[in-house]
């Protein structure tokens, strides 16, 4: 899989953003309810799915209803359904205002000690920058040890515990987690090329004979073998991020001697080396 150019350019503020979230993560004593991602981008004026995440009760009680309000910057409203969950809206019109997930009986809510995500696809209306935030609330009326009813407890996530995303531009679009995964890769990848470049040793006789050493980058992977715009074969690395072997005569057969071949990871050149 190959990223385009605008990706690439992403590649520094998604490990800035990376390392933020594990900071964050790491220092939280008490998490509230935010957004998560799944490695999506927030495209102004597009439709996105996006994801409230409850990640506690009350005060050690289960959760039972879920309730955001819908700010008028984001229309075409449509809620994930949960299982074992009754959800409910508020429309002004035909705009929905607000969403509400309810547990169907006290054996489907949501302990303390578990986490849940609400989701909802909407249009999100705005310009790159812009920021969205959604009051929320979550509402716990049970004990876990059983279904007593112990009187209402709610938690409102509102001000700057509001559940908040930011817009970005099409340009800047990261379009699922699988890019940003690779992104993620692909940064570390040349990070540690940059401090210890691949080996490579090449030599022809009759078939391509290839000494690698990727230890510093990856292990237990596949490279693509090119020369030109021509794939050659694939090398497979061990463990130890080594390999030794030889490209067929007949893959071979155009090289001579100063041929340039390339060594490819996803698309990446990893290291490059000139027939001998």
């Amino acid at each position: 899989m190959s990223v385009s150019a605008r990706t690439r350019r992403t590649l520094a503020a998604v490990a800035l953003a990376s390392t933020c979230s594990l900071a964050a993560f790491a220092s939280s004593a008490s998490a509230h309810v935010s957004i998560v991602t799944y490695g999506t981008t927030f495209t102004a004026g597009a439709n996105n799915a996006f994801y409230f995440r409850v990640p506690h009760g009350c005060d050690g009680n289960p959760t039972n209803k879920f309730v955001v309000d819908i700010p008028a910057s984001v229309t075409g409203v449509k809620p994930f359904q949960q299982p074992g969950w009754t959800i409910t809206r508020t429309l002004v019109g035909t705009t929905t205002t607000q969403v509400v997930w309810t547990a169907n009986t006290p054996a489907d809510r949501l302990p303390d000690w578990q986490v849940r995500d609400f989701g909802v696809r909407a249009t999100l209306n705005g310009k790159a920058g812009d920021k969205i935030s959604f009051t929320a609330a979550q509402y716990c009326d049970f004990t876990e040890a059983g279904s007593a009813n112990t009187g209402l407890t709610v938690e409102n996530w509102v001000g700057a515990d509001s559940p908040t995303l930011t817009l970005v531009s099409a340009d800047d679009k990261v379009a699922n987690a699988a890019d940003l995964a690779l992104l993620r890769n692909q940064l570390i990848s040349l990070l540690f090329r940059a401090a210890q470049p691949a080996q490579v040793s090449l030599t022809k006789s009759g078939a391509l004979n290839y000494v690698v050493d990727f230890s510093s980058v990856w292990r237990n992977s596949r490279i693509d073998v090119r020369s030109g715009g021509t794939t050659l074969g694939t090398v497979a690395l061990n463990p130890l991020g080594d390999a030794s072997g030889a490209i067929s005569r007949t893959a071979a057969s155009a090289l001579k001697a100063g041929s340039v071949v390339t060594f490819t990871w996803n698309g990446l050149t990893v290291a490059s080396a000139t027939v001998s």
